[in-house]
């Protein structure tokens, strides 16, 4: 019954860490129902870096490490951040602007763990809702503290319980009979799975779009990158500044984001 159902696919990963240290983390997901061309197109592009003597000095990084966006170099990081804008998917992000004052008193009352699975559940109720009778393949990139199988195991028994939570509010609401139920897979990656290498670069241009204001600098080519991949976010939830952006309907205002670009006032 369920591979009979429309497929989707969430690939979730993060920026950042959720601590008394200043900065934002952000909770990203993209999310694609044209898994096989998403794949080819980076595959491709992996390849055609990969024979030509242009890139040949980047050969032994891109092998070892993929795409990366902290790690690839420049030459790289461009070809990739190009690419995205010509793939099929649609973006959002859970923000936790960490010099809010709200931030650490949530945090000294809950901790982090559970702050991280209430921004997963604010990424996905929305996502899950509007494809409620599709079957949803979740995967997320998660670094445990202990990598070992029960930790895994665990970590997916964890994820389950908040998928199972957005049923209930789903029944609840009435927009589920109670017979009903989220049909959908939990898998726990890392970085060599190439979707998530999307997420991984998302993820670092609107990371260095706060983490740059937080500390008055920021390369300015980033501001150009978050232009390019403007048209792929559909929103971008930031908390504690109660701020909703949805870029696909309205571009983003830099100087409306509650962390100003230097210089843009």
């Amino acid at each position: 019954m369920t591979d009979e159902l429309p497929q989707y696919y969430y690939y979730i990963d993060e920026t950042g860490t959720i601590d008394v240290s200043e900065g934002v983390f952000i909770l990203g997901c993209a999310v694609t129902s044209n898994l096989v061309s998403i794949l080819e197109a980076i595959q491709g592009l992996n390849d055609e870096l990969i024979n030509s003597q242009f890139y040949s000095r980047h050969w032994k990084n891109l092998k070892k490490e993929g795409f990366h966006a902290s790690t690839n170099h420049i030459d790289i990081y461009s070809r990739f951040v190009n690419l995205i804008p010509t793939l099929n998917f649609r973006s959002y992000f859970i923000v936790y602007d960490k010099t809010h004052p709200d931030y650490l008193s949530q945090l000294n009352k809950t901790g982090p763990s559970i702050m991280y699975d209430q921004a997963l559940f604010k990424l996905l109720k929305d996502r899950l809702l509007k494809q409620k009778f599709s079957k949803h393949n979740i995967i997320i990139e998660q670094n445990l503290a202990k990598q070992t199988t029960t930790s895994f195991l665990n970590r997916v028994t964890e994820i389950d319980k908040i998928i199972a939570q957005i049923q209930d509010w789903m029944q609840t609401k009435g927009y589920l009979k109670s017979s009903e139920k989220i049909h959908f897979t939990v898998e726990l990656a890392t970085k060599e799975n190439k979707c998530l290498s999307l997420i991984d670069y998302l993820l670092h241009i609107l990371g260095q779009v706060y983490v740059g204001n937080i500390e008055k600098k920021y390369l300015p080519y980033m501001r150009e990158n978050l232009r390019l991949i403007e048209p792929t976010i559909a929103s971008i939830h930031d908390v504690f500044n109660n701020l909703y952006i949805s870029p696909r309907k309205q571009s983003i205002d830099l100087t409306s984001l509650p962390i100003i670009w230097p210089g843009s006032g």
